[in-house]
């Protein structure tokens, strides 16, 4: 197995792509086989994974036991059911995990739900594939390359795309309030959101600022995950939980949104729930359809003094994907 710094890895890498883009990905893994690197590449395991339920086979492998995870981005990539799972599984552990362990690839400007803008990657349109391994090799050995290829004079480095404008935002609901605005507001969702997953993609020395973090997306996950495993009743985050789920029934009853009897099922919902009905879910809202729904969080009720957020008061189910822990 490859060994990381506190773990052990099954594989050094594994490789995510669409079918399309195989002919450059196949080349890519023979230069890392070759190379003694330990990778996953569909066809190197066709035999050994005969008959396992893939699902859960890449649930591991993209979600545990590969240390690194090159996307291979493209038209092709965002439109396939398999590698949208692998997408999905990336995500799901890029919420448990701040390591830089997703190594992202273009070979166009395709945008993925999910992936943040400010992920660094590389161009590959101008690399061959056999370049691009090298680059794959002094990642994951933290070698410098002794012999950097000067064929092509125009290839793209390492490149941080950037905008002012964020690609997606995130926000964290419990499922108890995700069932609440299901079945009562018509599959519209009030989320408090930013582009900011963490007070680390903010600033990266943030640990030795004077900034609470505890309202942004990523904390605030962890803080109910912990409180759900530990069954923890009296959780600030679950209590909190639980009056803004009221607040929000008392704010619909008053519009004319729910009436009377309504009002009391849900107050008797809370009253009710389990524990385990205050588990997380990660919200992840492409930024560009909810454009005119945001409004900006006044800065004196911020996490933080250079956070974003925004609040929306009626999400609507369709513009937005779940992760669940």
């Amino acid at each position: 197995m490859a060994n990381g710094a506190d773990k052990a890895y099954e594989y050094e890498v594994a490789l995510s792509f669409a079918g399309e883009d195989r002919p450059f990905v196949e080349r890519v893994a023979e230069s890392l086989k070759q190379s003694n690197i330990e990778v996953y590449y569909d066809r190197f395991y066709e035999v050994h994974f005969w008959g396992e339920d893939l699902v859960e086979k890449f649930d591991e492998i993209y979600g545990s036991t590969a240390k690194y995870v090159v996307m291979f981005i493209s038209k092709h990539y965002a439109n396939k059911m398999w590698t949208n799972f692998e997408r999905r599984t990336v995500l799901s552990r890029m919420v448990r995990e701040e390591r830089a362990y997703l190594l992202p690839a273009r070979f166009d400007d395709t945008k993925l739900k999910g992936i943040r803008d400010s992920i660094a990657y590389f161009d590959i349109r101008h690399l061959t594939p056999e370049d691009f391994a090298a680059k794959i090799i002094q990642k994951i050995t933290g070698a410098h390359p002794s012999n950097p290829p000067h064929d092509n004079p125009t290839a793209e480095t390492t490149v941080i795309h950037s905008s002012d404008v964020p690609i997606v935002l995130y926000s964290v609901n419990t499922w108890l309030s995700y069932q609440v605005s299901q079945n009562y507001y018509a599959d519209e969702h009030f989320v408090w959101c930013s582009p900011n997953f963490s007070m680390r993609s903010l600033a990266p020395d943030y640990q030795t600022l004077n900034y609470s973090p505890s309202t942004h997306p990523l904390e605030i996950y962890r803080s109910l995950n912990e409180s759900v495993q530990r069954r923890d009743r009296h959780s600030v985050k679950i209590e909190e939980s639980k009056s803004g789920i009221l607040k929000r029934a008392h704010q619909k009853h008053a519009s004319g949104g729910i009436d009377e009897q309504q009002l009391k099922e849900i107050a008797a919902i809370v009253r009710r729930a389990d524990v385990k009905d205050f588990r997380p879910l990660l919200y992840v809202i492409p930024y560009s359809t909810v454009a005119g729904l945001l409004k900006p969080v006044p800065i004196h009720l911020r996490a933080s003094p250079l956070s974003i957020e925004y609040v929306i008061e009626a999400l609507p189910r369709q513009h937005f994907d779940i992760i669940e822990p």
